[in-house]
């Protein structure tokens, strides 16, 4: 079933062969989960990622211009800003991502 309405029609025949048909909708809620799956630098995984861990350091080389940083939502409906490419300064970078659920 899809989020949202699904329309069904039951067909339901009595012993004597009398058929009736009833149309059902059934609504499949949303689960409104605004964490993340993963979160990748460059195509690879954080080690040990914990979607109730908010905060994670990450050391680079001084020569690491920048990388591409991604948070992958565990609602395929929710949405994850923050993505992309990100230009690094020499010293603390902070980067945020933010999910909002679908």
């Amino acid at each position: 079933m899809v989020r949202g309405g699904n329309d069904f029609t039951v067909r339901c025949v009595s012993t004597n062969g009398t058929v009736r048909k009833y149309n059902l909708t059934i609504f499949r809620g949303y689960l409104r989960d605004a964490t993340l799956k993963n979160i990748t630098i460059d195509g690879a995984k954080i080690s040990g990622f914990d979607s109730d861990d908010t905060y994670y350091t990450l050391t680079v080389p001084y020569s690491t211009k920048g990388f591409t940083f991604w948070g992958e939502p565990t609602d395929d409906y929710a949405s994850v800003s923050g993505t992309g490419w990100k230009n690094l300064s020499v010293g603390t970078n902070t980067l945020k991502l933010v999910v909002t659920a679908g």
